[in-house]
Parts: structure tokens; sequence; C-alpha cells
């Protein structure tokens, strides 16, 4: 799977918006893609999602098998809400929160991508809760098939601590694409946390038409507003560098 800017522009950032219109159990999806199943909470989670428990959906196109994973409608949503607990899930620590979620949503997927037959890799998109979501997703995917599995992920916070970020380098291929001026992007706080992967980064100010629009979290935190532009303006070959 080649990973560069058209593949963000035409398929992982499309798909990561369409996580955010599943309403029911056959998710309308772009063109090209055939429908699995919705992905969708087994348990209430509070706040996180009071009146919508569809969460994104598993699709096929070609050899790939897509599972999409949204996030909130805003981050304050959640962000304050999540305590930066670090939960031992054996050999390494991760958000108790973030954990949480995926433990809500993982019995959909595996139920999912269980009806899936004819693909030979997994690709699983995330943004912003959902991509801390989707990471641990990927990740335990990984640990149940010999199948590769790519992860990526917009505006994502960091998922957990070092020894997470050594299993998760190993288990899956991970790029996040982060704008610099996101917040959530910068959280939870280091050193207990630490991102993993690779990423591709933007400055999000460069978008804004305005001071206002550049200190507005909102803004920088958007698929359509933020993120989209900053990817067109990337190079056609991705620079991915290590943050933490």
């Amino acid at each position: 799977m080649l990973i560069d800017k058209a593949f963000l522009l035409e398929v992982a950032l499309p798909l990561a918006e369409a996580a955010y219109t599943v309403v029911s159990e056959t998710p309308a999806l772009p063109a090209g893609y055939a429908s699995i199943r919705s992905i969708q909470l087994d348990r209430p989670l509070g706040k996180i999602s009071p009146d919508n428990p569809y969460f994104g959906f598993v699709a096929t196109a070609g050899n790939v098998v897509y599972i999409a994973i949204r996030g909130t409608e805003t981050p304050d949503e959640w962000i304050d809400d999540f305590e930066s607990v670090l939960e031992d899930v054996g050999g390494f620590k991760v958000h108790a929160g973030f954990q949480r979620l995926l433990e809500a949503l993982l019995p959909s997927i595996r139920s999912a991508i269980a009806d899936t037959r004819a693909g030979t890799q997994f690709c699983v998109i995330g943004h912003s809760l959902g991509a801390a979501a989707a990471t641990l997703a990927a990740a335990s995917i990984a640990g149940g098939t010999s199948l590769p599995v790519t992860c990526i992920v917009f505006a994502s916070p960091r998922v957990g601590d070092v020894a997470w970020k050594t299993h998760c380098d190993a288990k899956i291929t991970l790029v996040r694409v982060s704008n610099t001026k996101d917040i959530v992007t910068h959280c939870p706080p280091r050193p207990q946390f630490i991102h993993a992967g690779m990423t591709a980064v933007f400055d999000g100010w460069l978008n804004a038409i305005s001071v206002g629009q550049a200190l507005d979290a909102h803004f920088e935190h958007s698929l359509p507003a933020s993120y989209g532009p900053g990817i067109a303006k990337m190079p056609e070959a991705l620079a991915l560098i290590a943050l933490t």
C-alpha cells in the first residue's frame, strides 16, 4: 500500500469523514466501496456518544479491508472528560479512556472483519478520539492475523507509554497526519504518553484566513477545514518523521 498525498486525499480522508455519517446498519459510503457493516458500541460510554452508538464502518475495495472509526463532533466533548490515566494491558500501558472505547467497539469490529473473505490487507482509519481507537484496534487486529495492517490517523492524541510505542511499531504500519497547531495532537502530556509510528506534519496556521481562525481550536482540529487543505499543501511523496 503506497501512502502518499494522493492516498490521503482520495482514500483516507474521505473514509475518515464518511465515518461521521454512519447512523444505521447500512452506511452510505463513497463510490467504489462495498459495505460490510457498521461499527457500533456494545455498551454506553457516558458523554462520548449518548445519541448515536454508531462509530464507523467496515468496507472493502479491491483487496483491502477498510475499517473507519469516527471521533466526536468536537474534542471538548471528550478531552476533558477522559482522565489521563495509564492502564496496564499486558507488557505496556495505554490511556484508560481510549482502552475503554476500544473494548466497547472491538466486538463489532471483529464480527465485521470475520465476514470479509477477499481481503489481503487491513487499513484502519480514524480521526481525533477515533484515531486513538483506530490505533489500538489496528494493533489488536494485527495480533490475530498474518495479513499486513496499516493504520492512517488524523489529529491523533498520544495513546500510550514507551513500551506501547515499541509494541505498536512492531505490529503495524502507523502513519499519523498531524497539524502542529492542533492541541489534541499534543495530549495527553509527555513523558508518560508518547506517540507511536511516523507522522506527516503540516502547519495549520497556513490554512487560516484570520488570526481568530488560526487561534480557533475547533478549526485547527477539523478534517474539512484544516486537515484537507493541510494535506493538499504537502509534497507528493510524504516526508514522514518521528514525533513523540
